[in-house]
């Protein structure tokens, strides 16, 4: 007992590994002892060895079943590896066992918190006080409890009692840092987190909480720098979290993280550190929303960013940041800038979950008679949270006919039923009317008479459910109607030929995974049905300059899609160590329209490897096949990388890909980062008029990144793009060029500039290779190349008190002419990258 109290001491002065001696002597010399075994466990809780200090608590109660101490103990240690519903029974038992205890009635308030019972928590907090007015933790959970119900500063005043009584405590000078913070008080919050990082070094809760507070104070360099400190604390994770989960860091880990990356132009580094997250905890929101956010500057990834967006909801707490109606869209072909703040999550979000109003207001205005504005709304009572949202975007374009006009509107809803589940409604409705958006290599290739529209009506119900700590359920059903018309013409002195094509699409996709994390890995195992139903019109008619009448035919459109899924996959091994990936997919599919009937059945392996190799360095490695299944929806919630390499791509429905990738990434302290990946698909596209008849494709990817944070005000930036495409097999065309072949190259070189006060800049100059290579069926062969640079510029400042930013911004600074070819050879489409011509746009984001 001598030997547990000294334990107990050291702890409290802060000497861990003296602490650790102590009690682990106490046991060896009596096992039987129960304050030996609550001392260990103390112990190995400030060493973050959570599971073994539950199993120390738990002998003591063993040892002692009537002891109340003994029962709060463990049901604190319960409560921190979010084991919910058995701290709560082991915290009545407690205060079976002693009404009196303070300490019992305390962990049955931090229980009945975790379970969202706001009123009967206050109550066992106000209890614990009564019993001991001078323990602060009850202070600590009352505080939390009057923030949860929208009164921050009574919740804060709270923290502030708490640190007087226990001024050496790491984790009450966060949550009181944390409080500051959202008050906007932001000196003070600075000083209590630095002096939790000095107090408990290896905590890292402050470190996290300062990141988030230095991005939205315009200090991303600083920010960066204490974000690698917290992951470094956290087991060399990306996944972000405090030490205990006492308010669960729900609204702290919903911060917009990536912004980090995105305002130092680190694009590259954010998508590897988003997959990194990935890997280390598949079933976290957070870090589904980071990927999501940072393939935002991906615009070859729609597909598998609206599938991270999608996740992330399923898994997201009820309190988490509004979300914009165009981050689950398949994003229109608008030029850089032209549209509302880059869309993101909400990063101007509270570190604390509260009831609340949320409100933001975005706009843009500039070249081309652009216009686009964006609401969003959010409000959040106890457990549940309704969010409505409004955007719209108009433009004239660069070019004749080259409009769009785009409306989009989204109601959500969720409501928590208890600790790990939740139920989710949203309906969202989208229509986009344009004319050729396309941008081709040739200046005059577009189709001057093509308008189209496109009204989409999408309701979703999701749901997630935690079996315990270790294994989660998530379904997702989502029924979605597309009304689609479609007009063109080809117009000659000699004749005239009009397309119109209608359609009505009625699509259906139900989706069940199952998670679960073990001491060996994580598995993640599910499946779905999908099925869609097209059914239209298309009119052909043909019009000689002459006295013949036209001459109309007529072909009714009536296809039925259906397809279905199943897969697992297998993460061995623990993060920041040696990870294997195994996995496999099985995908079946059916269609039948008038040309006959398709099944189709694809068997897909999956390997990857993640090997750290040395202080900075980690490889990936991953070779797998996979199949782009019918578009039933766009979003899944499939697994879309594999090591960190990437396996939703938007390509045709039904291609076949087997994908080859190696990659290293690399940092050099918190300041430098590089990586290189290499990767090469080979394709097998199916033709949708002749069955059978398979094109095949080469797509090779290479990605090269360096970062420098040079001082915190100011980051640089390189990324090396080299990407080409080849196409084989490819159908008689006639006397039209058909492109086999389109290499790419790019260089952006980007310097940013963050100041204190506010304001920011960024210059990016691009440089750009590309080389098409193109053929008829009559053998003749066309080879056009342009190189070109391009210097964007943008400069803005954030508004007092965190209500949000305005900036300028100036692609094509110089106005350079070129012509350039997205690297999409159909579908939708892309986002372009460049703009063909000076534009300027003005921006403004507001958030109250």
């Amino acid at each position: 007992e001598t030997l547990a109290l000294a334990s107990i001491i050291s702890l409290v002065k802060n000497d861990k590994s003296a602490a650790l001696g102590y009690a682990q002597r106490a046991v060896e010399q009596n096992a039987s002892s129960p304050r030996a075994q609550l001392a260990l466990s103390y112990a190995l809780q400030a060493a973050f060895r959570l599971d073994e200090a539950l199993a120390s608590a738990t002998r003591a109660v063993d040892l002692q079943p009537a002891s109340s101490v003994a029962h709060a103990r463990r049901a604190e240690l319960l409560l921190s590896v979010g084991r919910i519903a058995d701290a709560e029974a082991a915290a009545l038992r407690a205060v079976q066992a002693d009404a009196a205890d303070s300490r019992a009635r305390t962990v049955l308030g931090f229980a009945r918190l975790a379970r969202f019972d706001v009123v009967a928590a206050r109550e066992h907090f106000q209890q614990a006080l009564v019993l001991d007015s001078s323990d602060p933790l009850p202070r600590l959970g009352l505080g939390l409890a009057e923030i949860r119900q929208g009164r921050l500063g009574e919740g804060r005043r709270e923290m502030e009692v708490a640190v007087a009584l226990d001024p050496q405590n790491s984790l009450l000078r966060s949550y009181l840092g944390k409080a500051y913070s959202d008050e906007t008080r932001n000196a003070l919050a600075g000083v209590q987190l630095e002096r939790a990082m000095l107090l408990d070094p290896r905590d890292p809760t402050p470190w996290f909480y300062n990141a988030i507070r230095l991005q939205t104070l315009n200090r991303p360099g600083e920010a960066l720098v204490e974000l690698r400190e917290s992951i470094e604390r956290n087991d060399n994770r990306a996944v972000y979290r405090s030490r205990l989960l006492l308010d669960q860091d729900q609204a702290a880990r919903s911060a917009s993280l990536a912004r980090i990356y995105a305002d130092l132009g680190f694009d590259e580094l954010a998508v590897t550190e988003g997959r990194y997250a990935l890997l280390g905890d598949p079933g976290s929101f957070s870090a589904h929303r980071f990927l999501a956010e940072a393939y935002l500057q991906s615009p070859s990834l729609e597909l598998a960013r609206t599938s991270e967006i999608l996740q992330s909801q399923l898994l997201q707490p009820v309190n988490a940041a509004p979300l914009s109606p165009r981050l689950q869209q398949i994003r229109s072909p608008t030029l850089p800038g032209s549209g509302p703040v880059t869309p993101s999550f909400q990063e101007f979000n509270p570190l604390f979950a509260r009831d609340r109003h949320a409100f933001s207001l975005s706009g843009t205005a500039g070249s081309a008679d652009t216009f686009s504005d964006e609401i969003v709304y959010g409000y959040y009572s106890g457990q549940r949270s309704f969010q409505l949202g409004q955007y719209h975007h108009e433009t004239d374009g660069l070019r004749v006919n080259a409009d769009l006009r785009q409306d989009l509107y989204r109601a959500f809803y969720q409501e928590d039923l208890g600790a790990g589940s939740s139920v989710q409604a949203e309906l969202s409705y989208a229509d986009t009317r344009a004319g050729d958006t396309r941008l081709q290599f040739a200046p005059g290739s577009f189709q001057p008479l093509q308008r189209s529209r496109v009204e989409v009506t999408t309701f979703r119900l999701g749901a997630r459910h935690a079996l315990d700590p270790s294994s989660l359920l998530l379904v997702s059903i989502i029924s979605q109607r597309r009304e689609t018309s479609f007009f063109d013409a080809v117009v000659s002195p000699a004749f005239r030929v009009d397309f119109d094509i209608a359609t009505k699409v009625h699509a259906i996709t139900g989706e069940l995974q199952y998670q679960r994390r073990g001491s060996l890995g994580d598995l993640i195992v599910g499946g779905g049905l999908f099925g869609r139903d097209d059914e239209g019109v298309q009119i052909n008619t043909f019009d000689l300059a002459g006295p013949p009448p036209p001459v109309v035919t007529t072909t009714p459109i009536d296809t039925t899609l259906r397809s279905g899924n199943a897969y697992a996959y297998a993460h061995l091994g623990q993060p920041s160590r040696a990870r294997l990936v195994l996995g496999l997919s099985v995908d079946n599919l059916k269609r039948r329209n008038a040309s006959g009937s398709i099944e189709d059945t694809e068997v897909n392996p999956k390997l990857g490897a993640v090997l750290p190799v040395g202080t900075g360095t980690t490889l990936r490695f991953a070779a797998f096949r996979g199949m782009k299944r019918l578009p039933a929806v766009n979003a899944s919630i499939e697994p879309t990388s594999v090591a960190g390499f990437n396996q939703i791509f938007d390509d045709l429905s039904r291609t076949v890909f087997w994908r080859y990738g190696a990659a290293v990434d690399q940092s050099w302290g918190k300041r430098h980062f590089a990586g290189i990946e290499a990767t090469r698909r080979n394709l097998e596209i199916p033709d949708a008029i002749v069955p059978g008849t398979d094109e095949k494709r080469i797509e090779w990817l290479h990605r090269a990144y360096w970062n420098w944070l040079v001082t915190p005000r100011l980051s640089a930036g390189a990324e090396l793009r080299a990407e080409k495409l080849e196409r084989e097999n490819l159908p008689p065309s006639g006397p039209v060029f058909v492109p086999l072949e389109i290499d790419t190259k790019a260089l952006p070189l980007t310097l940013t500039y963050h100041a204190p006060n506010g304001v920011f800049a960024r210059g990016r100059a691009s440089f750009v290779n590309q080389e098409i290579f193109s053929r008829n069926s009559l053998g003749a062969q066309s080879r056009v190349r342009d190189r070109f640079s391009v210097v964007d510029l943008s400069v803005g400042m954030r508004l007092p008190g965190r209500r949000g930013l305005v900036s300028l911004e100036v692609n094509n600074l110089f106005d350079e002419s070129f012509v350039y070819r997205d690297t999409a050879f159909e579908g939708e489409p892309r986002v372009p990258l460049y703009a063909p011509e000076q534009t300027v746009f003005a921006r403004l984001q507001l958030s109250l």
